[in-house]
Parts: structure tokens; sequence; C-alpha cells
């Protein structure tokens, strides 16, 4: 299965279990009307000075999920930003273990690494399935946010976790600033 595919079905899985965990846990529509846009980190994102991502459309309740989700790009990478908000903590941290467990799924070669970001902060670094670009993932839980930071780019040069416990640090800050 090509590498795009296998990230998609890995996407669809979270969202089909982040959508039982809003629906086993109470979910409303009232909370799908809220606008999560604040929550992202504003662009650009500076990795180094060769890599600044600059941000594309927001994307708000992303498959129905109430949330937001963006994709930044630089010359050479793409991260991929999803916050799901969800009824509590503890749908959160399901969403969490949930995607944890679906990495496998995601990229061959994954070292997850407990990382100071939020709760449960992990980071797993690997390839694509195919080989064909470097995986770098982070997740996390604040308050009944869930976090998925993907970074993907060249097969040669990864995103090292210097890069991503910053930038997820500064996203765990202006979560817990929005109070949600």
């Amino acid at each position: 299965m090509r590498s795009g595919a296998r990230a998609a079905l890995g996407v669809a899985a979270t969202a089909a279990m982040l959508g039982m965990a809003v629906i086993g846990c109470g979910g409303s529509r009232d909370s799908a009307r809220h606008d999560y846009t604040s929550l992202l980190l504003p662009a650009p994102i500076r990795l180094d000075p060769a890599h600044e991502f600059t941000s594309a459309a927001v994307v708000k309740d992303p498959g129905g999920k109430p949330g937001v989700s963006t994709t930044f790009t630089s010359w050479d990478r793409t991260l991929v930003a999803t916050i799901v908000v969800l009824p509590d903590a503890s749908a959160a941290t399901g969403a969490l273990n949930q995607a944890k467990a679906d990495l496998p799924e995601t990229m061959s070669g994954a070292n997850a690494e407990s990382v100071p970001v939020g709760s449960g902060g992990t980071v797993a670094s690997g390839m694509s399935s195919d080989g064909s670009k470097s995986v770098s993932v982070l997740l996390f839980t604040e308050g009944k946010t869930f976090t998925r930071y993907e970074f993907t780019g060249d097969p040669r040069d990864p995103v090292s976790t210097d890069f991503v416990v910053p930038v997820g640090q500064k996203q765990d800050e202006r979560i817990k600033a929005a109070g949600v």
C-alpha cells in the first residue's frame, strides 16, 4: 500500500475512533459550533533559517469532529497539525492511546519516546512505509484536547526532536491559554 494511502487510512481510523469517543462520552452538537482556529500556532513556524513553515487554509472540524487542522509547508517539508476537542480529558487520553497504537500502520521503524509536552507527550520518528520520506509525529493531550503534529520530509533529513518538542510546547501553551 502506498504511504499516502496508508497515512490516510491511519488518519481515517483515528477519526473514526475519535467519533466513537465523542459519541460514547456524550458529545454534543453544540461543541461543533465553536471556532477553534485560534488554537493553532500562527505561521510562520521556523525550524531554522532554511525551513520556514507557512500555513495553508484552516480546516474547521476535521473529519466532522470539533477542532481544527491545517497544513504547514516549507520548501522541502510538510507539517500537518490537527487538534481535536473531545468531551473530556478521559476521551482525549483514549484518542492519544489509540493514535500511539496506530503509529506502526503509518510509518516503519518508528522510534517512540516520551517528551515533556502536555500530558502523555510522545514523539515517534521513522520512515513512511514506502521509504520515500522521513516521518516524525508528535502526540499529546491538554485537558480535553488531543493534538497530532506530523512532519514529513526528505528521508535523509528527519525533523529533529529538538525542534518538535519546543514547537509542541508552544502549541500546548496556546491550548492552555485558550482554556479549552
